[in-house]
């Protein structure tokens, strides 16, 4: 059997290996070779460009500064030194980025300069005189032409170039306009800075100079030299690569050819031996993957979710054991069977064109659907390739009855929410609508859309929102708490609510789930309680008026009238007693018992009199009035009254008089009947521009309640009364400690 040259380097594998080892090291260091000419080329036109187009960028850089010095110069010549030379001179610096000053030089002392600042020391400054910096001046004076001077330590610090531009008027010299460049800046302007990393170095110099602009910087021996000229200056720039040479690279070419080469030389002998390895490596591995497709077999029946897989054909080419079990399919019969014949009522579904579009886009879609024979839900993960699908299937009925559960849940908090009462709100503490009602929409007249982007506090009234937020404040600390405030709506009405706040958790957060009730009728109905309370008092008043008129009316009706008809009535029966012999005793004595009668009457009229309108209220005032009713009170009842008068009587009308007065007589009725006392202590004074009148008794007290409940018309008509003068009553009672009543009245002068 003849035999190939294949089979007779394979039986030799360590001359393989030499012979190609050789060939790729000629092969390598050819092209290492062929690749230092052409990257040494390449750098050399590199060089070219970049020092052709630094060229350009200096001499356009002085060329620009320089017309902006004959530009100033040209205006002096012509007009004179401006006055607003600033001016000037700041829209000059604007129109070049390159110059750092402008400065007019008048004979040879610099007269002015922009920008000032930084540069005050030159004002005043000879630059004839200084040896150092005039050589260039002087130059230009003898050409009469712009000319660059530098670059020298400026006179303001730090190195710059000068240029300058003589000026003459009547052809006299007159002095120069100059602009100054910051050699720094400049230089980086320019794109020129050696410091800059953009792969080039520079060194700019004088020609028939040795020194140099730049720092220091090695440059490579086949760096480019190009002459910049500008007037009466020549200057020299040389460029050079920062990189390595192509000596470098060529060498690092060959050494990687060297270290390629030797590795296809061990690489062939290791290749030369290997046909007998591959033929026991192919069993190897063939062994492997069937025991892998086995194990990828046994993890897939493993997995609690049904998995198949389907060629572009839709034909099965696996089922595991759950999906054969969730669609009653014989797991190893099915395979190789189309998915739609097997399945009919499947075609047109939308997982039909899911699995269509999934094999012809490529794409991986998640799909969930209800399979009606099953009663399930599944959801299917569908991953394609260019072999068919896989398709993960996961039965998800449970979940799925536990989201119509809740959204079941929901409806059924939604209805409740909305049967409820007023409005309902769930806010967060940051004021922001969670859930509400339908009655919010209704009542604000807001859609549900805008609520959503809505606050709580777009609600509230403007002059209400303060007592709101001291109210959340007060539900935040407490758990709870509850306001009165206007509800703002959309058409700008305000509508009276009653709120109540609880602190409440939703979806992990803390909020306030709260409640409001219109109270706008309830508001209606105090008003007009008030109102009818005003009217009844007013009422009250009223009466207690006419009731001290008709008082004074009887009590004058039964002086005048009554009184005067029983002095009549006694001195007729005086003269009767006078007219009667001294032998009829008997009738003397009857005369004697009605003429005392008459005197009795008399008394009683006078006693009732007084209780109608006590003339000492009139005569005396109301100190005086209270003093005698606090004595008649001891004559009557034999408790001890005493009482304190201010030394400053108040002046008061005649109704708040009366008033007092009274409310001091029904206090002592009031003690005579309930109180069980034995002394009673009186005091009127006055503090602070109000009038205080305290009564105290040692009686047994009360209970205020009880009172309340009672509805004690003692009590009440005090209190009334003082309503009608606006003053206040207090009252301090407890059982078996007496009680004390305080009648507080505000004195208006």
């Amino acid at each position: 059997m003849k035999t190939t040259p294949f089979q007779y380097f394979s039986r030799k594998p360590k001359l393989t290996g030499v012979l190609m080892f050789f060939v790729l090291m000629l092969l390598t260091q050819f092209i290492a070779y062929e690749r230092y000419l052409l990257v040494r080329e390449t750098e050399e036109q590199e060089l070219i460009n970049e020092a052709n187009t630094a060229q350009d960028r200096l001499q356009n850089a002085l060329s620009y500064s320089r017309s902006t010095a004959q530009t100033l110069g040209f205006i002096v010549e012509q007009y004179g030194v401006p006055d607003n030379f600033d001016s000037v001179g700041n829209a000059l610096l604007q129109s070049n980025k390159f110059i750092d000053a402008v400065q007019l030089v008048q004979g040879g002392i610099i007269t002015h300069v922009v920008p000032l600042t930084g540069n005050e020391v030159v004002i005043g400054f000879n630059i004839l005189k200084d040896s150092a910096r005039n050589s260039g001046a002087l130059h230009a004076i003898a050409t009469k032409k712009f000319f660059w001077a530098g670059p020298f330590e400026l006179k303001q610090g730090g190195v710059g170039i000068v240029g300058r531009q003589p000026l003459y008027k009547a052809n006299n010299f007159w002095g120069f306009s100059a602009v100054i460049i910051k050699l720094p800046n400049f230089l980086k302007t320019v794109g020129i800075d050696s410091t800059a990393n953009h792969g080039f170095s520079y060194q700019l110099s004088k020609i028939n100079s040795d020194k140099n602009f730049l720092p220091e910087q090695r440059l490579s021996k086949t760096a480019q030299t190009i002459s910049v000229k500008v007037p009466d200056v020549e200057w020299k720039l040389m460029v050079s690569k920062k990189n390595k040479t192509p000596i470098f690279f060529a060498f690092t070419f060959s050494l990687i050819g060297f270290i390629l080469s030797l590795t296809g030389g061990l690489f062939a002998w290791f290749m030369a031996q290997q046909p007998q390895r591959l033929n026991k490596l192919v069993e190897e591995k063939t062994v492997a993957l069937l025991a892998s497709e086995n194990n990828l077999f046994n993890t897939l029946e493993r997995v609690s979710d049904a998995f198949v897989a389907i060629d572009t054909n839709f034909c099965y080419t696996y089922m595991n054991k759950k999906a054969g079990e969730i669609f009653h399919r014989d797991q190893q019969a099915i395979v190789g069977k189309n998915m739609w014949e097997e399945f009919p009522d499947w075609v047109d579904k939308p997982f039909h064109k899911v699995f269509i579009d999934a094999i012809k886009n490529q794409q991986y879609v998640l799909l969930e659907e209800y399979y009606p024979k099953q009663s399930l839900w599944f959801e299917s993960r569908i991953y394609p390739s260019s072999n068919g699908l896989s398709v993960f299937i996961q039965d998800i009925t449970d979940r799925k009855k536990a989201e119509q559960e809740i959204l079941r849940e929901k409806n059924l908090s939604d209805s409740i929410i909305n049967s409820l009462p007023g409005i309902f709100y769930l806010i967060n503490l940051d004021g922001q609508m969670l859930r509400w009602n339908k009655s919010i929409e209704i009542v604000s007249g807001y859609s549900a859309e805008e609520i959503d982007h809505m606050r709580a506090r777009d609600f509230i009234a403007l002059d209400d929102q303060e007592t709101v937020l001291l109210n959340k404040s007060l539900a935040i600390q407490s758990g709870e708490s509850g306001f009165e405030a206007n509800f703002y709506t959309k058409q700008k009405q305000y509508i009276p609510y009653q709120f109540t706040s609880v602190l409440s958790e939703y979806n992990g957060q803390p909020c306030l789930l709260g409640l409001g009730i219109d109270i706008k009728e309830r508001k209606k109905a105090e008003e007009e309680i008030v109102l009818a309370n005003t009217s009844l008092r007013n009422l009250s008043s009223h009466l207690q008026t006419i009731r001290e008129e008709e008082r004074t009316a009887i009590s004058r009706e039964l002086h005048d009238e009554l009184g005067q008809q029983l002095t009549a009535l006694k001195m007729d029966i005086i003269w009767i007693g006078k007219k009667l012999n001294a032998n009829d005793v008997l009738l003397k004595e009857k005369i004697a018992e009605s003429s005392s009668l008459v005197d009795d009457t008399v008394k009683t009229i006078r006693r009732i009199n007084t209780e109608l309108r006590p003339g000492i209220l009139d005569d005396l005032g109301l100190c005086a009035a209270l003093d005698w009713q606090a004595k008649e009170f001891t004559k009557r009842t034999g408790i001890t009254c005493n009482i304190q008068i201010c030394e400053n009587e108040p002046v008061l009308d005649k109704n708040t008089s009366i008033n007092i007065f009274r409310i001091f007589q029904e206090t002592l009725t009031n003690i005579t009947r309930h109180s069980s006392a034995t002394e009673v202590n009186a005091a009127l004074e006055i503090e602070n521009k109000t009038f205080l009148l305290t009564i105290h008794d040692n009686g047994i007290g009360f209970d205020a309640e009880e009172v309340k409940q009672k509805k004690s018309f003692g009590m009440l008509g005090i209190k009334e009364r003082a309503l009608a003068i606006n003053a206040a009553i207090e009252i301090v009672t407890q059982k078996g400690e007496g009680t004390t009543i305080k009648l507080i009245l505000p004195i208006i002068n």
